[in-house]
């Protein structure tokens, strides 16, 4: 029933427009962008949300679930943290992800040092010197940016849940204002009724642009470092895979039972 209402009061000719309204050009563009990083079936978040309410709760759905992934991708632990005591940016004794198989692969260019695997060698060590400063970029950019993050999931995030429980009941309270006021017998119930009504409106209306703020802020410097995170896990993954590629195709040419060779087996 609200949704109903609030798609038809939002289509009133002359009527002003709400505080989601307002910023939906660029709130719409964000979340869509969210959902596409995220390959979001509209199914699940539909383009066509029919109320502020719907919109706000898959925002905040979506925008949870990307913060979640964030936070894995920089904390060894897969376990979702909240606590701010336990939450850290640092890799394991301050070694980057991939600098053993960096050492490893620089091993077996000793080792393997026909022309076709130094060949392949000089491509993945072009790749890993642009893998060494991504990640210098985005660890840089992580460790910046990771207090705020924490900061919106410890604090913010609690607050927008609050204030969605609050704009259920504002909602909850207009919608029985507006059912009174249809069903008023006189004119004097009407008056008052009508006033309790427009009370209730402007609570609604307030408490909505309260939940638009809370929902909002934060969200393209959270996409941002969801994107760089992808961008860093995907070149790591290319990276990681060539090299296991070259020291695979180094351990089949050269038949060898040295122990280098039967550990990369």
């Amino acid at each position: 029933m609200s949704s109903s209402n609030e798609r038809s009061q939002s289509s009133k000719p002359g009527s002003k427009p709400t505080a989601l309204q307002t910023k939906e050009s660029g709130a719409k563009k964000g979340i869509f962008a969210l959902f596409r990083y995220k390959n979001i079936k509209t199914t699940e978040y539909p383009h066509l949300l029919v109320s502020d309410r719907d919109f706000l709760e898959g925002f905040q759905k979506a925008l949870l679930d990307m913060l979640i992934n964030v936070c894995s991708s920089i904390q060894p632990s897969s376990e979702f943290i909240t606590d701010v005591e336990r939450m850290h940016f640092e890799y394991p004794e301050g070694r980057s992800p991939f600098k053993e198989v960096h050492e490893l692969f620089k091993e077996a260019q000793v080792h393997y040092d026909f022309p076709a695997f130094l060949d392949n060698a000089e491509r993945i060590k072009t790749m890993w010197s642009k893998l060494t400063t991504t990640h210098k970029s985005f660890h840089t950019m992580v460790k910046n940016d990771f207090t705020k993050s924490r900061e919106f999931l410890v604090e913010t995030y609690p607050a927008i849940n609050t204030a969605f429980k609050d704009l259920d009941t504002a909602r909850f309270k207009l919608d029985t204002a507006n059912h009174d006021l249809k069903n008023a017998k006189n004119e004097e119930v009407r008056i008052t009724r009508k006033k309790t009504a427009d009370d209730n409106k402007a609570s609604y209306d307030k408490t909505l642009t309260n939940t638009t703020e809370l929902t909002l802020q934060g969200f393209k410097p959270r996409l941002y470092i969801a994107i760089e995170a992808t961008k860093f896990i995907s070149l790591y993954k290319r990276a990681h895979r060539l090299m296991f590629e070259a020291v695979q195709e180094g351990r089949n040419s050269k038949r060898c039972t040295c122990k280098f060779c039967a550990s990369s087996k």
